[in-house]
């Protein structure tokens, strides 16, 4: 080998060298330009940091408004209770106080109604308040034999029920300002015969119309 191609052998391994050593220690390895050539090396940096992306925290419940219940315009008035009416009054009539039964629901929705018998339980008398008008009851054909009757001085209709055909009970009726009582008589008597059920109603009624509203 000559000289020359010694020094050549030496320098490639010497460079060699410096390049192995220079890509252990850094992670970019540059090489040099040969003379005349122009590189142009972009260093860029990624950035590896994650986007501050927070999910919406849920509502606090007792947090969260109510829609507020709604309040009614007006409150229908509230309509006359016959058990209120006192003792002695029903006495008076001719009941016996002491039967008297609270029905909570006699058929009719929002009235009050109240029940007795007369001291010889011989009549059940019930009497109804209720918000029905007289083209409410005539309505629908459940009342039969509408007939206008005076009672204690207030006016008022005497009618019966359609399906009673042994006109066992009979119904007197006088309308107030927030709707209607109805005094409804019905015969308790074993004997069938020598009775009148609308009689007993407008007895009753009249006895007890100075109560009434």
């Amino acid at each position: 080998m000559s000289a020359r191609t010694s020094v050549i052998a030496v320098l490639v391994s010497s460079v060699g060298s410096a390049l192995l050593l220079v890509g252990c220690d850094d992670a970019t390895v540059v090489d040099r330009p040969s003379p005349g050539v122009t590189v142009t090396t972009a260093s860029a940096t990624v950035s590896a940091a994650t986007p501050d992306v927070t999910a919406p925290a849920a509502p606090d419940v007792d947090t969260v408004s109510k829609a507020p219940t709604p309040i009614p315009e007006s409150t229908p008035p509230a309509l006359w209770n016959p058990c209120g009416l006192s003792d002695s009054a029903v006495s008076s009539a001719g009941l016996n106080a002491a039967s008297k039964t609270r029905l909570d629901n006699p058929g009719v929705p929002g009235s009050r109604s109240c029940r007795w018998q007369d001291t010889a339980r011989t009549v059940e008398l019930t009497i109804v308040s209720s918000p029905d008008t007289l083209a409410d009851l005539q309505a629908g054909g459940k009342y039969v034999q509408f007939t206008p009757v005076a009672l204690g001085g207030r006016q008022a209709v005497e009618y019966r029920a359609a399906q009673d055909t042994h006109h066992l009970g009979c119904y007197v009726t006088t309308f107030t300002g927030d709707g209607s009582v109805a005094f409804v008589a019905k015969t308790l008597r074993v004997q069938q015969d020598g009775f009148d059920s609308c009689a007993d109603a407008r007895t009753f009624g009249a006895a007890l119309a100075g109560q009434l509203p």
